[in-house]
């Protein structure tokens, strides 16, 4: 979405269904949480969380987090 860069997406298919770990900068905050509520709200992803540590900063917000779902084909 406008606002939000993932630098890197990096898979763990040995995970229970398999994970993926997003990393980014987000403009904002409001930018960032736009950004994890929409992933939550998608079917695929069973769990998308972000650290409290990282709502701390309100601009140029480098954050991290894994969602867990169903990636394997």
């Amino acid at each position: 979405p406008p606002g939000v860069t993932i630098t890197s997406l990096t898979s763990y298919p040995q995970y229970k269904g398999g994970s993926l770990k997003i990393e980014g900068v987000a403009a904002t905050r409001e930018k960032l949480i736009s950004f994890k509520d929409s992933l939550r709200q998608d079917a695929l992803f069973e769990n998308a969380e972000l650290p409290l540590s990282v709502l701390v900063k309100s601009r140029n917000i480098q954050y991290q987090f894994t969602i867990m779902g169903d990636f394997k084909p």
